[in-house]
């Protein structure tokens, strides 16, 4: 029984819970914890309390049942999922790497940018030419 953190007590049930005494229903709520965390049964001469501990587990046990499904079918629908989401992924990284390409106006600021570097190293490399033929001055 372990598995689960939690069980789920249903409100319709307040009328049945209503007949039992406070002791009945605190050793009840126990025996229904001990129940879902080890598989615990109740052991009381009390028919009332086996009664209603044997309606409420057999809840329980229905709702286990129908949980451990849903997680089985969800645990097989992961691997296709993520599959179908790296191929998503792909897809919209391919079509953004050829917009890009196609777009004229990156194109453009690719080529003028490139230019602007051309432009600053034929700055730096004249002044450099400047610099090396001056003559020194004498004295």
């Amino acid at each position: 029984m372990g598995e689960k953190k939690s069980f789920i007590l249903y409100l319709d049930t307040i009328k049945q819970w209503d007949m039992l005494s406070d002791e009945q229903a605190g050793k009840l709520i126990k025996a229904l914890l001990r129940y879902c965390e080890n598989g615990d049964k109740l052991e009381t001469d009390d028919g009332m309390l086996s009664m209603a501990f044997g309606f409420i587990i057999a809840q329980i046990d229905r709702d286990s049942e129908k949980w451990n499904t849903i997680r089985e079918k969800r645990s097989e629908a992961v691997p296709s999922v993520k599959r179908e989401v790296k191929q998503e992924k792909r897809v919209a990284l391919q079509k953004e790497i050829i917009m890009q390409k196609n777009n004229p106006k990156n194109n453009l600021q690719n080529n003028l940018s490139h230019k602007n570097k051309q432009i600053k190293q034929n700055k730096q490399n004249k002044q450099m030419l400047v610099l090396s033929f001056q003559q020194p001055k004498t004295a």
